[in-house]
């Protein structure tokens, strides 16, 4: 099976929790936003706790958004204010 090269971005907690600002990544084809998700949270355990908002391509993207060669993936945390 073909796979795809992605970039992922990290940003605010989601880049504290990490430790990087992006990391280049490679899932197989037919990868969803959610498998990137599932990646993440395993190679970085302190995101699992993390309420995570995608972009893809600089917009925003449902967990079950197909992607594609070349998509970059930025993941940031939700923020909330009071």
């Amino acid at each position: 099976m073909m796979e795809l090269h992605l970039t992922v971005l990290f940003f605010a907690a989601a880049a504290d929790a990490s430790g990087l600002r992006s990391r280049p990544v490679r899932l197989q084809k037919g990868a969803t936003v959610a498998d990137v998700l599932s990646f993440v949270r395993a190679e970085y355990p302190a995101l699992g706790s993390q309420r995570l908002l995608t972009a893809v391509n600089e917009e925003y993207a449902p967990s079950d958004r197909l992607l594609v060669e070349g998509d970059e993936i930025a993941l940031f945390t939700a923020v909330s204010g009071g």
